[in-house]
């Protein structure tokens, strides 16, 4: 018996001495109680009586204080702030949960992980000053701080847990660190009023689930270079974002990821298909394309609903799709900070340049001058649109159609339309103030020139006359003044010839300078809006008969800056078919 005591004396001893304990003690300090392990303070609780500013000690019992353990502060609901020393390495779960009176909080350099929850419903933090030597921020952590509006994320953070900042409803900005990998499930969901140009760092390679999930005020997305995976309805709801590159290092696209973005336009893939779920481009713009690298693989005729075209690289300046049965390619758009001279490409991917589609170059304000090649056909509607430093552009021989307002509001001086365009729509050259010469061959079978004119061949129908200024007379040969062929001009003072029978809408619309008008007896029809915005024009004479085929002349256009024209109608007062008011303005016979 004594030799089997011995032995488990022995025995006690051994597990002792294998088997260390490593918490000391527990105490209590002040408000606080705390644990000694390992040689360190941890902080265990603090009384619910705790009130206004309150500083942990960075010693106790000469030993740092390194962690602030589980539920340490939890519901200390009158604390305004609480001051953490620089010995603290670890802030675990809970520790500051619920502290509902709390209004910042700086997180020393030295803390290098946020547990689960540790500042849960801290409802009153406005902003969090988290250090340099952060590594992880915990599930939950800053979740319900309904009234942060602030916070950067070191570069030494590389994971925010799920939910971290879910319901941050006034959490404008967020600057994520270089380091950041791994965006958990529903981090910043709900978000509504983070804007701006959010950008993702090139380290993070996994976006979880609803990450970014009704950031509803986000405007701009760059995506890390790196990302792998962008999990189901990341981007849910982000209402203002326009457009978005993926990159293409991404392999798969969740469920939903950018369901009701309604202003999403344009989604550039860098590189082959990804894996996609279900309703990704669901309820976007209604006009939203997707474009992809020509050499990329794995794409349908749409991804997501989206219909899917092929499109250069962002470093590049055109993008354009590929008509698969004739195997040609129409310029669709390009990017507007392009400038100085551009020469479009006669052939692309080894498949001909035939059109320039519709508003392809828009508002490229900075653009000087632009050689089309030889082989296009058609330039179509506002193609060159407010270019409005554009001075020159040729129109090869081999163009037959411009559409309408192709080159409306540019600062062309010359233009010459080859004798293969037999189809100028109406306001091509619209508001081209400085367009004095539209150079037309005698030889063209479909138009004429006459004095900074276009005509038709027969010189009856006056097409557009964009340089018009001062005082000018219709020559005699003009039947039609064709829509919109004066529109935006500066003439002052017109007078017609005996030619004259028809007027057509928006003639004259925007004539700003326009101050008085003489129109012949015989004409006969006036188009709608023929004469709106034209805010200087006082008096209109008319020798004849009141036009038995007649719109709303003053009608304006719907987006005008000008003031209806306050005309006052001139007759002659033999005449006895006009009455005391003509479209809302006052008639006076004269002698004419």
């Amino acid at each position: 018996m004594l030799a089997l005591a011995v032995m488990r004396s022995k025995i006690i001893v051994c597990c002792a001495l294998i088997f260390p304990v490593s918490t000391l003690f527990s105490a209590d300090i002040g408000k606080l109680s705390y644990k000694v392990r390992n040689g360190g303070v941890i902080i265990t609780n603090c009384l619910s009586s705790a009130a206004g500013e309150f500083s942990i000690p960075s010693t106790i019992e000469d030993k740092p204080v390194t962690v602030i353990g589980e539920n340490a502060f939890r519901s200390c609901s009158k604390l305004t702030s609480v001051g953490i020393p620089d010995t603290v390495t670890r802030i675990e779960e809970k520790a500051f949960y619920g502290c509902v009176g709390l209004t910042s909080l700086t997180v020393p350099d030295s803390v290098t992980s946020i547990g689960k929850y540790a500042f849960y419903a801290c409802v009153k933090m406005a902003g969090v000053q988290l250090g340099k030597g952060l590594k992880s921020i915990g599930d939950w952590s800053f979740n319900t701080c309904v009234n942060m509006m602030r916070v950067t994320i070191p570069d030494n953070v590389t994971s925010i847990g799920d939910r971290a900042f879910f319901g941050c409803i006034k959490l404008d900005n967020i600057t994520l660190g270089k380091g950041l990998n791994t965006i958990g499930d529903s981090a910043f969901r709900d978000c509504a009023r983070l804007k701006g140009n959010l950008i993702i760092p090139d380290n993070v390679i996994r976006i979880g689930d609803y990450a970014f999930y009704r950031c509803v005020s986000l405007t701009g997305l760059s995506i890390s270079k790196n990302l792998a995976t962008i999990g189901n309805q990341v981007f849910y709801r982000c209402s203002k974002l326009t457009s978005v590159v993926i990159p293409k290092s991404v392999t798969s696209i969740g469920n939903y990821a950018f369901y009701r973005c309604a202003s999403l336009a344009s989604v550039t893939f860098e590189g082959n298909a990804p894996s996609v779920g279900s309703a990704l481009f669901l309820n976007v713009a209604k006009t939203a394309s997707v474009y992809r690298n020509f050499s990329a693989n794995g794409f349908d005729d749409k991804i997501g609903g989206l219909p899917v075209f092929v499109g250069r690289t962002r470093s590049e300046n055109l993008v354009y799709i590929i008509d698969s049965n004739s195997a040609t390619i129409t310029i669709t758009d390009c990017d507007t900070k392009v400038s100085g001279n551009l020469e479009i490409p006669s052939s692309i991917e080894n498949k001909p340049v035939i059109s320039i589609g519709e508003n392809a170059f828009r508002d490229c304000v900075n653009l000087n001058n632009v050689k089309i090649p030889d082989g296009i056909k058609t330039i179509k509607s506002g193609a060159f649109y407010k270019c409005t430093n554009l001075s020159n552009v040729n129109i090869p021989e081999t163009v037959t159609t411009i559409g309408m307002s192709a080159f409306q509001s540019s600062a062309l001086t010359n233009i010459k339309i080859p004798d293969t365009v037999t189809n100028i729509e109406s306001s091509v050259f619209r508001d081209c103030l400085r367009l004095t010469n539209i150079e037309v061959q005698d030889s063209h079978p479909v138009y004429a020139r006459e004095a900074g004119m276009l005509l038709n061949k027969a010189k009856d129908v006056l097409l557009s006359y964009p340089s018009a200024s001062g005082e000018i007379t219709i020559p005699g040969t003009v039947k039609k003044i064709a829509y919109g062929a004066f529109a935006g001009s500066n003439v002052h003072k017109v007078r017609m010839s005996e030619s004259v029978t028809t007027i057509e809408g928006n003639a004259f619309t925007q004539c700003k300078e326009l101050r008085e008008i003489f129109i012949s007896k015989s004409v006969t029809a006036i188009g709608l809006g023929a004469f709106g915005g034209c805010q200087n024009l006082t008096v209109m004479t008319f020798y004849g008969d009141s036009p038995s085929q007649v719109e709303d002349v003053f009608k304006n256009e719907p987006e005008s800056l000008l003031r209806d024209a306050p005309a006052k109608i001139h007759y002659n007062l033999k005449n006895n078919t006009w009455k005391d008011t003509w479209f809302g303005r006052p008639t006076m016979p004269v002698g004419l």
